[in-house]
C-alpha cells in the first residue's frame, strides 16, 4: 500500500506536469487575436472596366485569428466615391459571416459576426460593381459689373494695386485730341466661358468713337508684381463678334478658356472737355455647367455550388440458371426416373452402412471392457 505522503508528492508531480504541459501548449499555438480593428483582408482582386461601369471579383479568405467583431479592410482604389452601405458579405457556405461598406476613397471595410468563427465560414467570393449616372450640366449665367471713373488730373501708370481677376474690371485713360477722348478699357474676369459679353451704355454727355475701332485681346497671365495683364494677343475674329454705335456697345466673344481674360478697348467722347467722367458697363459670363456624376456601388457574393454526386448504374447480380435435364441420360440410356432411384438407394445404403458400423464399434468396447 503507498503512504500518504508518497501519494500526495505524486499529485503534486501530476499537477505541475499539467500546469507545464498546458504553458507550453499555449506557446506552441499563440494567442489568437480577439477585436482587431484594421487588419488587411487576405484577397485576390480582379477588376475590368466597361462603359459607366467598374467590377472587382475579389476572392477573399479571413486570417486564422480574425474572430466576430473584428473590423477587416480592402483596397478598392478604382471604386471612389461609390454608395455602399452595410452590404451583407457571404461566404462559400452561403452563411453571411458580415457587413461591408466603402468609403470615398474605396476602402471597404468588412465587420464579421459570429459565424465568421465558423471554419467552414472563412472564404468567400464577391462581385464589387460600381456604375456611374452622368447628368450633363445644365447652363449658367454670371453678371459682373464693371464701373469706370477717371478725373480730370489722372495721368497713366499710376498703380491703384493688384485687380481681383474673378471680377470684371474698367479703366480710363485721357487721350490728347479734340474732342476730349477717354481710352476704356475693360477686362473679364478670368475663364472658362462658353461666351463672355460686353455691354456699355454712353452716359449722358458721352459717345462712342466707333470709327477708332474696338480692340479685343486676352491672355492668360498677369505681373506677379502689379497683376497687370501681360503677353496680350489679338483673338481671332471668328470668336468675336462686335456691335458698336455712338450710344452703345456689345462684343461677344465664345470659347474663352480656362483662366483667359479678355480685354476689351474702345474710345468715349467727353463733351465740354476734359472733366471727371464715370461709365458702368456690364460683363456676363455664360456657360454650361459641370455634369453631375451620380456613383452607385454593389456588392454580390457567390456561393460555391454543392458538388452534384454523379449519377452511377449498378449492374444486375448474374443469376443461377439450371440446365434443363435431359430427356434421356447420355451413358445409360435410362430416363430421369430411374436415375432419382438411383440416388435415392445410394442415399439408404450410406446410412445402413454408417449404423452397422456404429453398432460393431459399440461390441468391441464390451469386450474391451469385460
Amino acid at each position: 500500500m503507498i503512504p500518504a505522503a508518497a501519494r500526495r508528492r505524486t499529485a503534486r508531480v501530476g499537477i505541475t506536469s499539467a500546469l507545464v504541459a498546458g504553458a507550453v501548449a499555449s506557446l506552441a499555438c499563440g494567442t489568437p487575436a480577439w477585436g482587431a480593428t484594421g487588419t488587411d483582408l487576405p484577397s485576390t482582386v480582379a477588376t475590368r472596366s466597361a462603359p459607366g461601369s467598374i467590377v472587382s471579383d475579389v476572392t477573399w479568405t479571413l486570417p486564422a485569428s480574425a474572430r466576430s467583431g473584428d473590423s477587416l479592410r480592402l483596397s478598392l482604389p478604382e471604386h471612389p466615391a461609390g454608395v455602399l452601405r452595410d452590404g451583407p458579405v457571404v461566404a462559400h457556405s452561403g452563411v453571411i459571416v458580415g457587413v461591408a461598406a466603402l468609403d470615398t476613397d474605396g476602402q471597404l471595410t468588412l465587420v464579421l459576426n459570429d459565424a465568421a468563427d465558423d471554419p467552414g465560414n472563412r472564404t468567400g467570393e464577391a462581385i464589387v460593381t460600381t456604375t456611374e449616372t452622368t447628368t450633363p450640366g445644365a447652363p449658367e449665367s454670371f453678371s459682373f459689373p464693371a464701373a469706370g471713373r477717371l478725373g480730370a488730373d489722372d495721368v497713366p501708370g499710376a498703380f491703384h494695386g493688384i485687380a481681383d481677376r474673378s471680377l470684371a474690371n474698367k479703366y480710363g485713360l485721357w487721350i490728347e485730341s479734340e474732342p476730349a477722348t477717354v481710352r476704356w478699357t475693360i477686362e473679364t474676369p478670368r475663364g472658362p466661358w462658353d461666351v463672355i459679353t460686353v455691354a456699355d451704355a454712353a452716359p449722358a454727355g458721352q459717345s462712342f468713337d466707333c470709327t477708332a475701332g474696338v480692340s479685343v485681346r486676352s491672355t492668360t497671365r498677369t505681373d506677379p508684381g502689379t497683376g497687370y495683364l501681360i503677353d496680350l494677343e489679338r483673338v481671332p475674329d471668328e470668336r468675336v463678334s462686335v456691335t458698336c454705335g455712338e450710344s452703345e456697345l456689345r462684343v461677344d466673344v465664345t470659347a474663352v478658356g480656362d483662366g483667359e481674360i479678355v480685354e476689351v478697348a474702345f474710345d468715349g467722347l467727353v463733351e465740354g472737355g476734359i472733366r471727371d467722367v464715370e461709365n458702368t458697363a456690364t460683363v456676363t459670363g455664360t456657360r454650361i455647367g459641370a455634369p453631375t456624376v451620380i456613383r452607385h456601388t454593389t456588392l454580390e457574393s457567390l456561393v460555391a455550388p454543392r458538388p452534384v454526386p454523379s449519377e452511377t448504374t449498378t449492374p444486375p447480380l448474374p443469376t443461377e440458371t439450371t440446365p434443363p435435364m435431359p430427356d434421356r441420360l447420355a451413358a445409360t440410356g435410362g430416363s430421369p426416373a430411374v436415375a432419382t432411384a438411383g440416388v435415392t438407394l445410394a442415399a439408404l445404403c450410406a446410412l445402413l452402412g454408417a449404423a452397422a458400423l456404429g453398432i460393431a464399434r459399440r461390441g468391441r468396447h464390451r469386450r474391451s471392457g469385460a
